[in-house]
């Protein structure tokens, strides 16, 4: 198994976080030179000739700017090029011209967003690595997880490349890993806030340190309950989960080490009742006489002993006025340089004039007040001293409980990357409990595939087949929906999403009912990516108890609009709600109508526009309208100005930042309110009625949408992985016989069309012993697919199995490409609102049934006479061109059927996955008419779009 250790000599700050490293090096270089460049991305390739690059920079800019439709930049490609030991590197300098004119080879890399074969995106983990295709020219994407699984524990097996069809050895790129997928990940998980620690760690920032532990610890801990949850209730125990608990378990305990420790410096801190400031402030307003005094008493010394003494007077108040006054070491040390300075200068004065005074016989009286005020000044100069040596001393504390946090974040496998570790944890934790919820839903799937990706058979011993796949995965969905047992077995996932510091935390807290806590650190930001709570609510009516699991997920934290819906996208498609809720507390934004628009209309699931913070909103409303503010006391007499206000608020809810009016519902909420309007008519705005629509869409939602992408990536993923296996059956026999074949013009198709035919048959594709004996006749997979009429539209198939399967006419497929409503429990007036219902656009309910005709191995044998008698036919000068030929057509016709028999396996594969995706839809199609007709409707659109109403 690869291991996720990386070895990064970089800095700190460049791997952590997406800080741009051509801030760091790329610089100028001393002699602009004239370039030329072939930029090579997959099967393209762009020149650029004869242009003078002043850095490195310029040339990456440029070299995007020839692939401009794929919209390549900092953020998601790096350009890197081959050095002179043949290793990739990336491309920091402006190269040095080649001889000879020749022009340097430089290459684009890319993270796509997916792995091929099981559309899961790449990571850091094990088994989520990114591995590379070696063909330059094809570099196709898969994670660790599916090579390892076709090539086997020993990595005896060989890999087809689904894109280029060879067979390679996929390579980790680990420039991929440092420069794109570390740095967005450190985006995520707050890296940069790490760092700002790391920054001022010779300061007394133990407020940050406090925020940034809590907020770690409260997402760690929560994943890691989610996790037990869900592995302990669900699966026997194994070594490596424990391990991943304890692991997590350990992290969490440290962090409260930690946290206590920082808890106890800010009670010391907050024991002195002052800060680096106030001393600072109290220090010159102590100093203010300073001056006065010391003149004074150094005229008292030149008189009495009458002697003319030069000093510089470096204690003016003009160098006390520019002392820094930041909570840090280097303020605190300038200020007691101050302090030192000035205690040696008044001690060796006032240490003179009290010698003077005693051995003169001088009158001390008339020196008693200035004697006083310089005592006074002495002990305020302890004072201040004795006061930031303590500030100073809690400042080392403070870096060194940074080191131990750094310290305890960072995975030593990986040094140089802040955090690590609690990325590795939790992203481990994450993989873990998706795979959980999938094997709980899909436990006959998963059985299937994990004794199919272990076993390694060949020809007939082949074991994966299509109808067993196509047979699990119908169980397991109809298992889910046998009677109403999916309402209390599959949770109801619902997602906050909008910009940060919009409520989305304090929302999620009211309506999950829990005492999740959500902490704010400087950036803004109270979550990571996303913080997941489950938990159970009892239906006031019903009294039912559903399964909730909520996510609070994190607000937009990049500038620019595009890359901010890009990554954000990617967290919506992560968490795979049924309904997500739009929180916005401002106008709303464009960013916030493209997360609508992308959770409707390519996620296809429910979606509401949630206005938090509503009571700030009323109480600027109303006093925009009656010019004053509002009071409680005053709402009930003033029912009809609080009626205005509200309405008012509906309105101001719906406009966009185009000043145009939403044309959907919008919730009004404030659930982090002050309790004055709780009891008034204003209350608590439309929170009951949240509440209420949650557990109507719980009850009354089968969550089909969710159900049906998880089957359709889980088919996908088991074909990619088990069928898609180019030793699946060997080739060797019916290459030599193609071979053998050549001779015969066309004959070598006749081993084609075998080798084609038995990967049909080891793959499933038909019943190969009802196809050897009856080959005319319906087989059982083809019986069993048919029966649950659907079909397909014409050119979605390529391998020629399934023609039964496809659309006769236009019209038909017309029809076809219609999307199929699959309704909720709920009633049949909903069909005309999009918000409630559910589309599964892969089926239909007609059936247009094909038989399907095979030609047996008797027939093709039958051919070959024919073909020979043609060739005997043939003249003599063919036939000796044809011998000294022969060779050479051997070995073409020898390697030719090995790509044949490889394309075709991969054609195959890809109409399983079209096949199995019309299937499940037509499962789901099924399953959900089948709820359907067990109930009555229990509420109407109506109650949905109350939150319009006053």
């Amino acid at each position: 198994m690869m291991q996720a250790d990386i070895s990064f000599e970089n800095t700190e700050l460049r791997n952590s976080d997406r800080v741009s490293f051509r801030e760091t090096y790329l610089e100028k270089d001393r002699f602009a030179e004239t370039h030329s460049f072939i930029v090579h991305y997959l099967n393209e390739q762009k020149k650029i000739k004869n242009i003078t690059f002043n850095c490195a920079n310029e040339i990456i800019q440029h070299a995007f700017a020839c692939f401009d439709r794929y919209h390549f930049n900092e953020n998601n490609a790096i350009l890197t090029y081959f050095d002179s030991d043949e290793n990739l590197t990336l491309l920091t300098t402006v190269p040095s011209p080649l001889e000879d004119g020749q022009a340097w080879n430089l290459y684009i890399k890319y993270v796509s967003p997916i792995c091929f074969m099981c559309s899961n995106p790449f990571g850091i983990i094990d088994e989520e690595l990114l591995l590379e295709c070696p063909n330059d020219k094809c570099s196709q994407q898969y994670c660790s997880s599916c090579v390892n699984a076709i090539r086997g524990a020993s990595c005896q097996y060989p890999f087809a490349c689904a894109d280029c069809k060879q067979n390679v050895t996929p390579k980790r790129n680990k420039l991929i890993e440092e420069y794109l997928i570390w740095p967005n990940l450190g985006k995520l998980y707050g890296t940069r806030s790490l760092l700002s620690l790391k920054n001022k760690s010779d300061s007394l920032c133990y407020q940050s340190v406090l925020t940034d532990i809590k907020l770690r610890y409260t997402h760690l801990q929560s994943r890691l309950c989610t996790f037990s949850q869900k592995f302990r209730s669900n699966f026997p125990p194994s070594s490596k989960d424990e391990e991943l608990v304890t692991s997590a378990e350990d992290i969490c305990q440290k962090l409260t080490i930690i946290l206590a420790k920082t808890e106890s410096l800010k009670k010391e801190i907050g024991a002195r009742q002052t800060t680096i400031s106030l001393t600072l402030e109290k220090y010159k307003k102590g100093m203010k006489h300073f001056d006065d005094l010391c003149d004074k008493m150094l005229t008292t010394i030149q008189e009495i002993e009458n002697v003319q003494i030069d000093t510089v007077k470096e204690y003016h108040m003009d160098e006390l006025q520019a002392l820094p006054s930041e909570s840090n070491i280097f303020s605190i040390d300038k200020i007691l340089d101050d302090v030192a300075f000035r205690s040696e200068l008044i001690w060796q004065y006032y240490g003179k004039v009290k010698v003077l005074f005693e051995t003169h016989s001088l009158d001390k009286q008339r020196a008693a007040k200035n004697f006083e005020k310089v005592e006074k000044m002495i002990s305020m100069l302890k004072e201040m001293k004795e006061t930031l040596l303590f500030f100073r001393q809690k400042c080392v504390d403070v870096s060194l409980l940074i080191d131990e946090y750094f310290s305890l974040l960072s995975d030593q496998t990986i040094p140089n990357i802040p955090n690590s570790r609690f990325i590795l944890l939790m992203e481990r934790l994450r993989i873990r409990i998706e795979k959980i919820e999938v094997a709980c839903l899909f436990p006959q799937t998963i059985q299937l595939m994990s004794a199919w990706e272990n076993d390694y058979g060949i020809d007939d011993s082949f074991k994966p087949k299509l109808i067993d796949l196509c047979q699990a995965v119908e169980n397991d969905i109809k298992t889910l929906y046998d009677g109403t047992n999916y309402t209390c077995s599959i949770p109801f996932k619902i997602g906050a999403i909008g910009d940060t510091s919009a409520g989305k935390s304090a929302l999620i807290k009211t309506l999950s009912n829990t005492e999740h806590t959500s902490v704010t650190i400087l950036s803004q930001r109270s979550t990571f990516g996303y913080l997941q709570i489950d938990t159970v609510l009892e239906n006031p009516k019903s009294k039912l108890r559903v399964p909730f699991s909520f996510f609070d997920i994190e607000g937009a934290i990049d500038n620019d609009l595009e890359r901010a819906l890009i990554n954000y996208f990617d967290i919506i498609t992560k968490t795979d709600c049924d309904l997500y809720m739009i929180v916005y507390d401002k106008p709303l934004t464009a960013f916030n109508l493209q997360c609508f628009d992308y959770v409707t209309n390519v996620l296809q699931r429910k979606c509401i526009f949630v206005r938090s913070k509503s009571d700030i909103l009323f109480r600027q409303l109303y006093q925009d309208e009656n010019g004053h503010e509002y009071n409680k006391e005053s709402c009930r007499d003033d029912v009809v100005n609080v009626d205005n206000v509200l309405r008012k608020m509906r309105t101001q809810a719906k406009i966009t930042y185009k000043d145009e009016e939403l044309f959907h519902p919008v919730f009004l909420t404030a659930a982090g309110q002050n309790n004055d309007l709780n009891e008034t008519k204003v209350g608590k705005f439309d929170l009951e009625k949240v509440k209420q629509m949650i557990f109507r869409l719980a009850l009354n939602d089968c969550r089909i949408k969710r159900i049906y992408r998880l089957a359709v990536l889980l088919s996908k993923h088991i074909v990619n992985t088990c069928f898609r296996r180019g030793y699946a059956v060997s080739q060797g026999s019916y290459r030599l016989l193609s071979a053998g074949l050549s001779i015969i013009p066309f004959a070598d198709e006749i081993s084609n069309y075998m080798g084609k035919n038995k990967i049909c048959q080891a793959l499933g594709a038909y019943d190969n012993s009802t196809a050897a004996n009856a080959p005319f006749q319906k087989d059982r997979v083809q019986e069993y697919l048919i029966q649950h009429k659907f079909i397909i539209p014409k050119g979605e198939l390529k391998s020629g199995c399934f023609q039964y399967l496809i659309a006769k006419d236009s019209e038909t497929t017309k029809s076809v490409a219609n999307e199929i409503m699959v309704t909720s429990i709920s009633s049949e007036n909903q069909t005309d609102n999009s918000m409630y219902r559910t589309r599964i656009s892969s089926a239909s309910v007609t059936l247009a049934s094909m038989a399907a005709i095979r030609v047996s191995d008797d027939v093709i044998r039958a051919t070959v006479p024919v073909a020979v008698g043609t060739v005997r036919a043939a003249s003599v000068v063919g036939i000796l061109t044809g011998a000294i030929l022969t060779p050479v057509i051997a070995t073409w016709a020898f390697v030719n059927t090995g790509k044949c028999m490889n394309n075709y396996l991969h054609q195959l594969c890809d109409d399983f996955q079209c096949v199995l995706q019309y299937f499940i839809a037509n499962v789901c199609n099924q399953s959900c008419r089948h709820i359907q007709a067990m109930f009555d409707a229990s509420f109407s659109n109506d109650e949905y779009s109350s939150s319009d109403e006053d």
